[in-house]
């Protein structure tokens, strides 16, 4: 049987650990022994799926450090020439030493597991020292999945520059879940073309069809949605980055046009407290829900009148469109990263500039006032997940990329 070792490093929930998350549970039924090496932080309750027979392995109490400080004895009453380099040194090459360091452990580890392909899963903490440790361990097959754009603060940094190198170097293949993503990563690093591949993004598309009415209503009850509000729904994490100030703002210019416009907002983050405030600024508090986190959002998709993400910037394929097309809801998103490859621009919805809360409101505006373009592109959408955004279609290519390496 086939050993395949799946790496995170990371402590929160987003579209990587759906993605990780729809990747193991679809692998369950295939040939595979799996491992899935993470950090004690990693919401591991999230992805697994209950009686699932994987073997989890925690590399360390803590997620990886790029700055490891040097080891200092107790008895130390002066700070030895070491310490005092390792102080003065520049964040570059602590950066650096920190990746060597990670490379070395993981290295170690792996080859305790004997494992036949390693699949690591990009997000921030970054999985370079995973994939250069996989390689070094003789493990046969090394790929990783790059799920954002590469930053713009790393493009031009000498250390960032290396460190890809040599991962692109090590790794067999790598995935790209958008063409703009693969495209932005090998205009700014050096990876070999036969190694690039495109694989979107893919959700299980039963869990997306028809609830019954009944259901709907006692969502309706829970966020005391009235029969006449118009209900749009954003599922996206509360950072800066993913667009809610702009939405919020978006929301002020139209709300004295739409009075009975709801806007519930899944999901948690930091930024809950300044959008509170500035909502209660803009005196449109009763316009908007807080749900915190939800495991349910593919069914609460179905009261939507509209989807909506606002995202500021590095948006590779977000989840969180595929699934409310399929639940056939119109959307409304930014044209950041790889966004206009899911959202077709006056077919499956509408798309703007991000940053801009005006252009935002009269999309939205647009949409909420077309009941019956509404519907039609809720259709089309739902047909466009069907053909390009299938748990089925992004198991199949990824196990084939399985399969080549392998050989």
């Amino acid at each position: 049987m086939t050993r395949i070792g799946f790496y995170a490093n990371t402590e929160g929930y987003g579209g990587s650990e759906v993605y990780l998350k729809s990747l193991i549970r679809g692998l369950k039924d295939k040939p595979y022994e799996i491992f899935l090496f993470c950090n004690q932080g990693f919401m591991v309750e999230r992805i697994l799926e209950q009686g699932q027979n994987i073997t989890v392995v925690y590399f360390d109490k803590k997620p990886l450090n790029p700055h490891p400080a040097p080891a200092t004895s107790a008895m130390d009453f002066k700070p030895s020439l070491k310490t005092i380099w390792w102080t003065l040194a520049p964040a570059s090459v602590k950066l650096f030493f920190g990746f060597k360091r990670d490379s070395k452990r993981l290295s170690t580890i792996f080859k305790d597991y004997r494992l036949d392909i390693l699949h690591a899963n990009e997000v921030s903490p970054a999985p370079e020292a995973a994939l250069c440790a996989a390689k070094a361990a003789g493990i046969q097959c090394v790929l990783g999945t790059f799920h954002a754009l590469p930053k713009a603060s790393e493009q031009f940094s000498w250390v960032y520059s290396l460190i890809k190198s040599l991962t692109f170097k090590n790794v067999d293949a790598a995935i790209f879940v958008s063409r703009a993503s693969s495209e932005a990563w090998a205009k700014h690093t050096p990876i070999a073309k036969d190694k690039i591949h495109v694989v979107y993004n893919g959700i299980i598309l039963d869990r997306y069809g028809p609830i019954p009415e009944t259901e709907k209503q006692c969502y309706r009850d829970e966020f005391n949605i009235r029969p006449e509000d118009i209900v749009i729904g954003v599922a996206a994490r509360l950072a800066k980055e993913k667009g809610h100030l702009d939405l919020v703002s978006a929301i002020g210019l139209i709300a004295p046009q739409l009075p009975n416009l709801r806007v519930l907002l899944m999901g948690e983050g930091d930024l809950t407290e300044p959008l509170k405030e500035l909502i209660k600024s803009k005196n449109i508090t009763g316009h908007f829900r807080f749900l915190g986190f939800r495991t349910d959002v593919d069914k609460i998709n179905h009261i939507l009148d509209l989807a909506v993400l606002p995202s500021t910037a590095r948006e590779s394929l977000p989840y969180a469109l595929i699934e409310a097309m399929a639940c056939s809801k119109p959307t409304v998103a930014t044209r950041v990263g790889g966004v206009p490859e899911v959202v077709e621009e006056g077919i499956t919805g509408l798309l703007v500039q991000a940053g801009n809360p005006k252009e935002l409101a009269a999309a939205i505006l647009a949409i909420c006032q077309d009941n019956a373009k509404a519907k039609q592109m809720g259709e089309r959408g739902r047909k466009k997940v069907e053909e390009y955004f299938t748990q089925e279609r992004m198991l199949k290519e990824t196990v084939d990329l399985y399969q080549k390496c392998l050989k």
